[in-house]
């Protein structure tokens, strides 16, 4: 078990190294942008103490993938395997964990800790072998997986507008819209194979001109509902707030969309750190977004004519 965490550490070692960064100075970056995040939420958010367990819960996911843990069960023995879980569970929650204590958080952050650890106990949950209908044309399969792996999220936020609403409280329906059209942005951290790129009869410009159009609608008709309500029961001077949320948002997505087929068919950690960048800090995307898009013309020349 010593062994696996020693790869692990490896792997991601590498990962930063081969960005280019100094590995203690990504490291470094990392955390800040973490920290500032936190804090941007308790700042903005006045419920913030009860969202941030529940938000970070949500990165607890990728550890609990039936692929993945099914390849741990074949290594390990059920004790060693259950132990490992644990500890991995931990290691990701304690960063959460000492924020909140920070922030004087004390009962949440205990509740949240024991959650965290129970977790990892009981996987596969997300692994149900039902179907989720999806209200998106079969073309653009981003948002038909991307919808299928979140779709809980879209009522609970829909749900968290209502009681915004009732309580009226324009800061918190106003953070359920924000996440519902951050959420599409996950739909296109993985590349496709090569392959679903060239089958497509258009130049690198087209390509991603249709790929950011479908996007955009899409987002914007997850968001429709909470937007319609702001409206009708915000009135109030919020137009603009609303407005520019909503623009952000989508300078955002397009922003994940290029900066996917910018390193396209690698992943790398660099093109999530710009990306983190751009929503920490916003004016960045006037930098990031003609960096993406040129490197992303580039880079699909190789399959699009």
């Amino acid at each position: 078990m010593k062994y696996y965490f020693k790869l692990q550490y490896k792997r991601l070692y590498r990962i930063i190294d081969s960005t280019g960064f100094n590995p203690l100075i990504g490291v470094f970056i990392g955390f800040s942008i973490f920290i500032f995040a936190s804090n941007l939420l308790f700042d903005k958010v006045e419920n913030a103490k009860i969202i941030y367990p529940i938000l970070s819960l949500f990165f607890f996911g990728k550890l609990s993938g039936k692929k993945r843990n099914d390849f741990l069960k074949n290594i390990f023995n059920n004790f060693k395997y259950k132990k490992l879980r644990l500890i991995e569970n931990l290691i990701l929650a304690i960063p959460f964990f000492v924020f909140m204590l920070f922030k004087n958080i004390y009962i949440n952050s205990v509740i949240f800790i024991f959650i965290a650890l129970a977790i990892s106990q009981f996987n596969n949950i997300a692994s149900l072998s039902f179907v989720i209908p999806t209200p998106f044309h079969r073309k653009p399969f981003e948002f038909i997986v991307g919808f299928r792996n979140t779709f809980w999220l879209f009522p609970i936020s829909y749900f968290i507008t209502y009681m915004a609403i009732t309580v009226q409280n324009f800061n918190l329906a106003l953070f359920s819209l924000i996440i519902v059209l951050l959420t599409p942005l996950s739909f296109y951290t993985k590349p496709e194979p090569p392959f679903f790129v060239w089958i497509h009869s258009s130049n690198p410009s087209e390509f991603l001109y249709r790929k950011i159009k479908t996007a955009i609608i899409f987002s914007l008709a997850l968001g429709f509902p909470i937007i319609i309500s702001l409206l009708i029961f915000f009135p109030s001077n919020n137009y603009d707030i609303i407005a520019t949320i909503s623009i952000l948002a989508l300078f955002i997505l397009v922003t994940a969309i290029l900066g996917k087929y910018s390193f396209y068919p690698s992943e790398t950690p660099i093109q999530l750190l710009l990306l983190i960048s751009c929503i920490g800090f916003p004016p960045l995307i006037i930098f990031v977004l003609p960096y993406f898009y040129f490197k992303s013309n580039q880079n699909l020349k190789k399959l699009l004519k």
